[in-house]
Formats: C-alpha cells, structure tokens, sequence
C-alpha cells in the first residue's frame, strides 16, 4: 500500500465519519425539532454534498500526483465565483470588505499561478 493511497483512503475515511454524523442531526432535526427540511431541501443538499466530496478526493489526488498549484489556485477562487453568482442572480451588493476580500484571493490565485518553479 503506498503513502498516496493511505493518505485518500484517510480522507475517503473522514468524510464518510462525517456524513454518518450529519446523518444523525439531521435524522434528530426531522424528528424532534419544529423546522424540517423539505424534499427539495434533501434532494439539493444531498447533491450539493455528492459534489462537495467528488471535489474533496479529486483534490487530495491532484496534491498527491503534483498539481497542488493548480488546486490550490481553484479552491481560492471558489469563493469569488460564488459571490459573483449571487451578485448576478440575487441582485446581491457586496460590501466593500467583500470587494476587498475578492480582490485579495484573485491576487492571490494569480500569483500561485504564475510562480515559477
């Protein structure tokens, strides 16, 4: 077994110990507390969590196999493309800290992308 294949099946490991503990809050949210989730709700979530974890081992492999750089340069950039769609389909204005803080992680996306190694 090599280190790359302990160090995904640890991550593979977590996430799925994570997943059986928000199963329980959310089986304890829809049986004891007032506000409960809808069928969409659930059916958004769940995706939106098949994603979040498609990305998560497709970027420990890309770190394993050198490509951190380019990882790295996308998962900073999350958070703006996510701001800019809500600016785009909310109507949403970002604060001047928000603007502030786009233009810090673009920067800093563009320079781990334009290092040199």
């Amino acid at each position: 077994m090599t280190i790359g294949y302990r160090k995904i099946k640890f991550a593979v490991d977590i996430t799925g110990i994570a997943g059986v503990v928000f199963l329980f809050g959310f089986i304890y949210n829809q049986l004891f507390l007032p506000v409960k989730f809808t069928f969409h709700a659930v059916v958004l979530m769940s995706i939106a969590g098949l994603f979040c974890f498609s990305a998560f081992i497709f970027g420990n492999y890309a770190m394993q196999s050198g490509k951190g750089a380019i990882v790295q340069v996308i998962i900073q950039s999350q958070s703006v493309i996510q701001l800019i769609l809500e600016i785009i389909f909310e109507a949403r204005i970002p604060s001047i800290f928000e603007v502030l803080s786009m233009c810090a992680c673009m920067a800093g996306a563009a320079i781990i992308a334009t290092a040199k190694k």
